[in-house]
């Protein structure tokens, strides 16, 4: 979601408040790559699930997608699509922007690019607004970054290239290791229903990304009422 700046002009404001919620990115959190795509209405399941099919047929097919919780990312088609594939789903937990920091970040440095590319328009009319969010992408995609070692995340990702991909066996095995590690969380929970699976299913996949150097895990100050250990966590590029 990209939101107004409190100090928009009103022209400009007018046209950030009825596009709110009408950008969709997707980011490779390990080079930090962002992919479009942009909408200029309220993208909806359907189109949500054909934006992801594109991207793993131009793109490649990662082994994780982590989602927010919203309800168009949750919904039978993006299922259907991620099943397809292969592709394991899993949610930041509820009211906590903190443990999705990599694409809450994203979606900062989109509106900060999209500000800097109108700033001294009165008016943006919403038609253009698609226009302007693919120069902020290309923008962010060419910037040097220190995480990267000073390289952006165009040459990491090199979206022209076939990207690696793991076999429908190697897969599945990931996806029996981690079923079987949640049942094992859920067992030790006295109180099991729906939170608590979601909570064990987000735990195992965690686990299963540190102990094999995907992601690395950094303790930030508690501000919601969740289990512990409350973190914020960063792809390893």
């Amino acid at each position: 979601m990209v939101s107004c700046p409190a100090d928009a002009p009103p022209g400009l404001r007018h046209h950030y408040e009825r596009c709110r919620e009408r950008f969709q990115t997707i980011r490779d959190l390990g080079s930090r790559y962002t992919i479009g795509p942009f909408a200029l209405h309220t993208p909806t399941g359907r189109d949500i699930a054909r934006w992801l099919e594109e991207a793993f047929q131009r793109f490649g097919v990662p082994l994780f997608l982590r989602m927010d919780n919203a309800a168009n990312e949750n919904c039978p088609e993006v299922m259907a699509v991620l099943a397809k594939y292969w592709v394991i789903p899993y949610n930041s937990p509820p009211r906590y922007p903190q443990y999705n920091g990599g694409c809450e970040r994203a979606q900062i440095e989109l509106q900060d690019e999209i500000e800097d590319w109108t700033a001294d328009l009165t008016q943006v009319p919403a038609e253009h607004l698609d226009a302007y969010a693919a120069l902020a992408v290309h923008e962010l995609n060419h910037k040097p970054r220190p995480v990267l070692d000073g390289r952006h995340a165009c040459q990491v990702f090199a979206p022209d290239a076939r990207h690696a991909t793991l076999t429908l066996g190697q897969r599945k095995e990931v996806l029996d290791e981690l079923i079987a590690a949640a049942a094992v969380l859920l067992d030790q929970d006295d109180a099991r229903n729906s939170h608590h699976a979601r909570r064990a299913w987000r735990q195992a996949v965690q686990g299963w990304l540190e102990s094999h150097a995907v992601i690395r895990v950094v303790q930030t100050p508690s501000v919601n009422q969740l289990p512990t250990p409350n973190c914020d966590i960063s792809c390893v590029a």
